[in-house]
């Protein structure tokens, strides 16, 4: 009897690894071609300044803006497939043209600031190549272009979405006023969920409130680490951030960010266990939480490249979620 028990754990034990080594050889077919098509995008976005204006040489972002989102619609049981493909497919567009909106919007309100940064002097506004009235023109035609999806969505998506419309135009200000502005980034950033949610559903639940939650102190997180890049410009022209405030302190830094991260790992991790996603997805999670928490211990606020690429390390980090809440539902 025990020996039977004995071999139906070794088997399921061979059967997991044998998914695992799977699971690996796909993600790494997937990556290489995700980073292949990524390069060209960026290549391509390079070379016009209207497609740099809205960062379309840097799409990593909009995986991050949107990421949130597909965690809800994977998350919520009453979708099916087709529904979060067609879900997943209009609030991508939708993330696309409000990126670029945004990002044209901050353009316009820090154009003087980003002249005097080395990182960001070559933006499109900064340098010149763009004029401001022209940067508003295509604004204006993006914001038609989503008022056209605006009205696709039930009424209560409606009113969350122009909320949130008015919270983009605030947000590039925040940084002159208070070392919280990526808090503010963070409410703003993922009203998405709420919007996806409210297209669907007339009713609260706890799913996308975690997911919400945990999507705010991700956000935060990365952002801190994006704010590092230019801390010591930010010093000196009066900018605040949360990077400002911690300053060189770096035990104090790596714990607030993995905090952040602890956070919004175990919000995700509560909205499977709520939704019943099986014992694959909280051993993943698991591993997830263990490599982020190394990664963020060895990174050094000093290090302005260091500090790029744990930024870029969350769009890897997110589309990991996806397949390991995909995983989950199996």
């Amino acid at each position: 009897m025990a020996r039977g028990k004995v071999q139906n754990i070794l088997m399921r034990m061979t059967k997991m690894h044998e998914i695992l080594h799977k699971i690996t050889a796909i993600s790494k077919q997937a990556y290489n071609y995700i980073n292949s098509a990524y390069s060209k995008l960026c290549a391509y976005g390079a070379n016009y300044a209207i497609l740099r204006l809205i960062r379309i040489d840097r799409p990593a972002a909009i995986v991050l803006l949107v990421s949130p989102i597909m965690w809800l619609l994977l998350l919520d049981r009453s979708n099916n497939a087709c529904s979060v493909v067609k879900s997943f497919c209009f609030f991508l567009f939708a993330a696309i043209i409000m990126r670029s909106v945004g990002c044209i919007i901050n353009d316009l309100v820090d154009s003087k600031i980003d002249a005097q940064v080395l990182r960001t002097a070559d933006r499109p506004i900064a340098s010149g190549e763009i004029k401001p009235m022209t940067a508003i023109m295509f604004a204006g035609v993006l914001l038609l272009i989503a008022f056209c999806l605006l009205m696709t969505l039930s009424s209560t998506a409606v009113i969350i979405s122009l909320c949130t419309g008015v919270s983009i135009v605030i947000y590039p200000f925040m940084k002159r006023y208070t070392y919280y502005a990526q808090v503010v980034l963070g409410v703003v950033f993922n009203m998405g969920v709420w919007i996806a949610w409210y297209d669907k559903h007339s009713y609260f639940s706890v799913v996308p409130l975690f997911v919400y939650v945990s999507s705010v102190f991700w956000t935060i997180a990365f952002d801190t680490l994006y704010a590092y890049q230019d801390v010591e410009d930010d010093r000196q022209l009066g900018i605040k951030s949360i990077a400002v405030l911690i300053g060189d302190k770096q035990k104090i830094a790596s714990k607030v960010i993995q905090n952040l991260y602890k956070v919004m790992i175990i919000g995700i991790w509560m909205v499977g266990y709520i939704v019943r996603l099986n014992t694959l997805f909280h051993a993943l999670m698991l591993l997830i939480s263990y490599f982020v928490y190394i990664a963020v211990d060895q990174f050094d606020i000093k290090d302005e490249r260091g500090c790029r690429r744990m930024f870029e390390m969350n769009a890897p980090l997110a589309l990991l979620i996806i397949l390991t809440i995909l995983l989950g539902k199996l």
